[in-house]
């Protein structure tokens, strides 16, 4: 096994095909690399420094341990997941049949060069992971300790027999109501489809965006940045990307949309990113939101995925749209004289 250090944004291109392609063999949508590239050319801040490490066997990629290093005083470096402000949650990942012995493999190599890294994060680690077993055990004391460590739920739902299947596990009443906003909209010259035409995908982007943007200044701010500088890099991520990643599900009529749904899949899994809908009462009575959200299941469902993840939140409407939880966590580990100061 070789493990090349990729620090260089053009370099990262060679290998984004092979990401992409170990993330479907591991059906992680947080773990593909032509979001990583597209967000490194036109998002990264210019003082930061790519830091990603890549396990090779011949050509085939078997692990990723993707960093983004951001500089702190005396020339030191703090390593965090990249694209967290585009996407919550860049994970590394490691062949299947062998995982263990990549990621102890990959931190063994990561511990060897982090001469002048004081800290360094990973988030969205499923609990028992084996990255979190291997970092434990190589960022160990004297020179390393770990500092903190968040666990948190999310949810997820099961696809597996379509969507038929799905709706008739959920409440009659919400059976009800779905198909009565569904006839609503159709009766209003509404259609409702999901695409994973990357021109069709970036043809909707500014309304996704202000979509995005609107509900980001009713939460206070919190949620991704989406500005011009992203929406340049998921068009870059929708060119690199394995064909079929990114799925938008659209309800429109002519030119006027009113909800969206973005999302990713890898595998056998799906992952819900991002939400976008017209809030004005006339629109809303359609129930855009949970509409989309269907679409986008049963486009996943055909796709061949399984399982979905909503997301970290605790919306009302995921009581109604998960099946079960998916325990997490992120950890930090960092230099002895910096955990005192911490």
């Amino acid at each position: 096994m070789d493990i090349e250090l990729v620090s260089d944004v053009a370099q990262l291109q060679d290998y984004v095909s092979g990401w992409e392609a170990l993330a479907d063999r591991v059906s992680q949508p947080r773990a593909g690399g032509a979001i990583v590239a597209g967000w490194a050319r036109h998002m990264m801040d210019a003082d930061s420094e790519l830091r990603i490490w890549i396990a090779l066997e011949g050509s085939e990629v078997v692990g990723v341990l993707p960093f983004v290093a951001e500089k702190m005083a005396r020339k030191r470096w703090r390593l965090l997941p990249p694209a967290t402000d585009m996407m919550y949650g860049t994970v590394p990942i490691a062949d299947p049949d062998r995982a263990d012995q990549v990621a102890a493999a990959m931190t063994d190599e990561f511990a060897a060069q982090a001469e002048l890294v004081d800290m360094a994060s990973i988030f969205w680690l499923p609990e028992g992971s084996p990255w979190t077993a291997a970092f434990a055990s190589r960022l160990a004391g004297p020179d390393w300790v770990a500092t903190g460590s968040s666990r948190y739920s999310s949810y997820y739902t099961d696809i597996a027999e379509g969507i038929d299947a799905w709706l008739a596990q959920r409440d009659g009443d919400f059976r009800r109501e779905v198909r009565r906003r569904a006839r609503r909209g159709a009766e209003q010259g509404f259609r409702i489809f999901t695409t994973v035409d990357p021109a069709e995908i970036v043809r909707r982007l500014p309304r996704l965006q202000t979509f995005y943007l609107r509900r980001k200044a009713e939460r206070g701010g919190e949620g991704y940045r989406f500005d011009d500088d992203m929406s340049r890099a998921i068009e870059d991520a929708l060119e690199l990307s394995t064909p079929g990643r990114f799925g938008l599900s659209v309800l429109e009529r002519d030119d006027l949309i009113i909800g969206m749904q973005f999302v990713l899949r890898a595998g056998t899994r799906m992952s819900s990113w991002m939400t976008g809908y017209d809030p004005e009462p006339e629109w809303s009575r359609l129930g855009t939101g949970i509409a989309t959200l269907l679409e986008a299941l049963d486009s996943g469902a055909r796709a061949g995925c399984e399982i979905v993840d909503l997301g970290v939140g605790d919306e009302p409407y995921k009581e109604t749209f998960q099946d079960a939880t998916f325990p997490l966590e992120s950890v930090t580990w960092c230099r002895p004289r910096l955990a005192r100061l911490l």
